[in-house]
């Protein structure tokens, strides 16, 4: 499968990166109709690769009819942490590769999101990177190609995102210096950073037990659901704070399906078969829309029938009216942490602690969860 490349604007404010730190302009940019001729792209990406250097600090916003001003500060910083350095190196020597693993029906979009916030702080930090997205890292033939891409792309460090196991196994053989990213399931044996899956389940549920619901159905997302290891260890979590609260647990408060879209229907319908939920946490965003859609086809409603929750986090779900509670991640969080482990990898002259690292979430409460008596 063919590597997804950085855009023209991205390698363009990567150029622009060097150029500021080699000093070629002081105080401020030239014009936009400048750039645009000394780079050879259009000014539309001239403008896209500006408003990327803004992001990252290296310029400051553009006043009305006035050149954009150069942040020196942010650039002898740069310059000063890279000459501290043990062996002298470019601004942008250093690459850094995103694997992502794209489920069946695609990225969730936190996922995406989550992929957008590496990068940028990827070239925030002057490096370089590939971004790499597989359809099936499960397979034989998505672990020949990681393989092959990561022989003809070689990266000082690997950033991924989510544990495979045929993955983590091609990783391990090739001896490449890893992070793994949104992954409690990564191997012990690499630095990972992720969320707290066991805050997210307690935060969720012991809010909808406290406002009287006993009747709750967890649909774990796809890639937990067929990994059993994590889908074990989601539901001991599960299990455990219904204990805590004095309700019984079975596979009503945590079903399992198949990996189709039939299957998760099949399954919700099963929920409403006999003793309908009264409240249902989903797993990632992809799944809002297929549970509401099943409620407005069979005449309920939430919360009045029924009350909605996600583990996942996207702008889109302000857009449901009411808005759907949900774990916000912080992203920006998340990021950060990621660089720090890969930073240590890339500088540190001592082993980098093999151990999780796990970024904060918050409960955002809407509508759609409605008191029970």
């Amino acid at each position: 499968m063919k590597p997804v490349r950085q855009s023209i604007a991205q390698t363009t404010c990567l150029s622009l990166i060097r150029e500021i730190g080699a000093g070629r302009w002081e105080g401020s940019l030239p014009s936009i109709r400048t750039l645009s001729d000394l780079m050879q792209v259009s000014r539309q990406t001239i403008i896209n690769a500006l408003l990327l250097l803004e992001e990252a600090g290296y310029v400051k916003a553009a006043k009305q009819n006035k050149p954009r001003e150069i942040n020196q500060r942010k650039i002898n910083s740069l310059s000063k942490s890279k000459s501290n350095s043990k062996t002298e190196t470019k601004l942008t020597s250093y690459k850094v590769c995103i694997v992502s693993w794209r489920p069946l029906n695609g990225l969730t979009l936190s996922d995406t999101d989550l992929c957008n916030r590496m990068q940028k702080a990827i070239i925030a930090r002057g490096y370089d990177y590939e971004h790499l997205v597989y359809s099936d890292l499960t397979s034989s033939k998505g672990a020949k190609a990681l393989r092959s891409f990561i022989i003809q792309n070689p990266a000082n460090v690997h950033v991924v995102m989510g544990a495979h196991p045929a993955c983590s196994k091609v990783l391990k053989e090739m001896g490449v210096p890893v992070v793994f990213l949104g992954g409690e399931e990564a191997p012990n044996c690499y630095p990972r950073v992720s969320f707290s899956l066991k805050h997210s389940c307690t935060s969720l549920l012991e809010h909808l037990i406290s406002v009287g619901h006993q009747r709750i159905s967890v649909m774990l997302p796809e890639v937990l659901n067929r990994n059993n290891q994590a889908s074990t260890r989601t539901e001991n979590y599960i299990r455990e704070i219904f204990e805590q609260h004095g309700l019984s647990f079975s596979n009503f408060n945590c079903p399992r399906w198949g990996k189709t879209r039939e299957d998760y229907q099949d399954s919700i319908e099963k929920l409403f078969a006999v003793t309908p939920p009264t409240a249902i946490i989903m797993g990632d965003c992809s799944h809002v829309p297929r549970v509401v859609s099943y409620l407005m086809r069979n005449g309920l409603r939430y919360p009045d029938d029924v009350s909605l929750a996600v583990m996942d986090y996207s702008s889109d779900l302000f857009d449901y009216m009411p808005a759907i509670s949900h774990i916000r991640h912080s992203l920006p969080s998340l990021a950060s942490l990621a660089m720090s482990q890969v930073k240590q990898l890339l500088t540190s002259q001592k082993p980098v602690k093999q151990e999780l690292t796990v970024a904060k979430s918050e409960l955002v409460i809407t509508g759609s969860i409605e008191h029970r008596a």
